[in-house]
């Protein structure tokens, strides 16, 4: 996990790259089947308590932490086309920033385990082709919203700063989710990991 026209330097683009490659990197999904029940995932309530104001509009809702404020994205006419949404919040707003929460929606897929398998081995080609250098960390299977999805991990190097980065996927009857989240290494405390990932978990689709 999100206004005016930014100019960025090529270090500038690099940093958002990583982000946005979790936004608009879909996958084709085929069939499959769950072998055993799967964790189900949710925010904590009191964590809950202590991010920001809700955001919510005609598709989404989600509560990004405390100082996050909402940036416009410049969407390219191919990602209009797919169908893709996409939502940025950063630490005061600063665009871009090292500091982010992302939400990207996709068109309509099929849901399956394969499908969420392809995204993240699709992803990880795509960071490592737009990253300094990047480490990636073990990736789970969950129940989240009612449907089957992943998160993951990531070390990485941009603009010469560590930062460490999050990401959620699924699918669900109306399409793809993407919820992802980035901070510096140097802020990633454990009280805001874990406050950064509950706000991750409070999105959902408003019906």
């Amino acid at each position: 996990m999100h206004h005016p026209t930014f100019m960025t330097s090529t270090i500038d683009r690099r940093s958002l790259s990583l982000s946005m490659i979790v936004l608009f990197g879909m996958a084709i999904p085929t069939n499959a089947q769950f072998e055993k029940p799967l964790p189900t995932w949710k925010a904590n309530e009191q964590d809950v308590a202590k991010l920001g104001k809700e955001f919510s509009d005609s598709k989404i809702q989600i509560r990004p932490p405390q100082k996050y404020q909402k940036v416009d994205l410049e969407t390219s006419p191919e990602i209009a086309k797919a169908g893709i949404s996409a939502y940025a919040w950063t630490l005061g707003g600063a665009f871009p920033s090292e500091k982010n929460l992302s939400v990207a929606l996709g068109p309509h897929s099929v849901p399956s385990s394969d499908a969420m398998n392809e995204f993240v081995s699709g992803m990880k080609k795509s960071f490592q082709r737009n990253s300094e250098s990047i480490e990636f960390g073990e990736v789970t299977r969950g129940s989240f919203l009612g449907v089957e999805a992943r998160l993951g991990t990531y070390t990485a190097q941009i603009s010469q700063k560590n930062v460490l980065g999050f990401y959620l996927v699924g699918i669900d009857k109306v399409g793809t989710f993407t919820v992802s989240a980035m901070i510096p290494s140097s802020d990633a405390s454990p009280e805001e990991i874990k406050l950064l990932k509950s706000s991750m978990l409070t999105f959902k689709r408003v019906e």
